[in-house]
């Protein structure tokens, strides 16, 4: 818990364990980016949800990590409901697909389809 907010610390663990697999917000993500210091490892998956992924820190994270998914889901039904894996060639990280048994649906403002 003290190392949350502490990039350098965080980075530490994430060198010290060897950690493979992260999930953060965006806004984690980008402070641990502006942070000096050793860079995420290239073998790295970055899993980013919970708030939206601006389109320069994506680049940024799919620059310097080996793997980076935009992760989706509403609290009311779970932690992720769709993903999209990143690539260097994206303009903006979307939405992606629906996970597994989840269906979902683009409404408008009145609620169409």
């Amino acid at each position: 818990r003290a190392a949350a907010h502490d990039p350098a610390k965080l980075k530490a663990i994430v060198q010290r364990h060897g950690v493979s697999v992260i999930q953060a917000t965006p806004s984690t993500w980008r402070m641990l980016l502006d942070h000096d210091g050793p860079a995420l490892p290239a073998s790295c998956r970055v899993l980013c949800g919970g708030e939206a992924l601006p389109p320069d820190l994506a680049r940024r994270l799919v620059a310097q990590a080996g793997e980076v998914w935009n992760l989706y889901g509403p609290t009311e039904t779970t932690v992720w409901s769709a993903r999209h894996r990143l690539d260097a060639m994206a303009d903006r990280p979307l939405l992606g697909r629906p996970i597994g048994n989840t269906t979902l649906y683009v409404l408008d403002g009145d609620l169409n389809l």
